[in-house]
């Protein structure tokens, strides 16, 4: 009996702390999601899962604790799946799943918007890098980028580029990333002292 009592009251006090370290890893605090915590209480929660306590009240406390993480775990998932959306403003960092979930720290730089080019299939470094930038703002902007692609991507800016060039007789153009509200747009201008 003592033994049950001494697991459930270890079961409160993990609950306890991971639901502080998800407060914190939510309200970006924390940049790790705290899955060594969550483990440690599904672990502490399968003790009991499949063994019968035949104490009424220490069955009723488990069943509380277990229905206390089933509802944390609910809200937690919705919020990780809107972070991972871009639907939560004002997050201090940004991260892939895979980053998030690996348990390293993370240290994202902010993204460069503003780029000089004159032939971009031939800068491939340029490209991939205003791919990448653009990518990320369009996530931000909760815009879709499942179907984005390097190569068409590619393909149609730098048939603009070429237009802007051949149009004002530039050697060079910038390509800026701009947010308006929730639209991610792609400004191309001639570099005007090479014009």
């Amino acid at each position: 009996m003592k033994g049950i009592e001494n697991d459930l009251a270890e079961l409160e006090g993990a609950l306890r702390r991971l639901e502080v370290e998800y407060d914190q890893f939510l309200s970006g605090k924390v940049r790790i999601q705290p899955n060594k915590a969550e483990s440690e209480v599904l672990r502490l929660i399968r003790i009991y899962s499949n063994r019968g306590i035949q104490n009424p009240g220490l069955r009723f406390r488990y069943s509380n604790i277990v229905a206390r993480y089933n509802t944390f775990r609910n809200v937690w998932t919705r919020k990780v799946r809107e972070m991972e959306e871009g639907r939560v403003v004002g997050r201090p960092w940004k991260a892939t799943v895979a980053q998030r979930t690996a348990g390293t720290a993370i240290s994202v730089p902010p993204q460069k918007r503003k780029f000089v080019a004159a032939d971009l299939h031939a800068e491939e470094k340029s490209m991939k890098d205003i791919f990448r930038s653009y990518k990320d703002l369009r996530e931000e902007c909760g815009g879709e980028t499942d179907r984005l692609r390097l190569e068409s991507f590619t393909r149609i800016l730098a048939e603009k580029v070429e237009r802007i060039k051949e149009s004002k007789q530039c050697e060079k153009v910038e390509i800026r990333l701009r947010r308006d509200k929730d639209k991610c747009r792609i400004l191309v201008r001639p570099v005007r002292d090479e014009c």
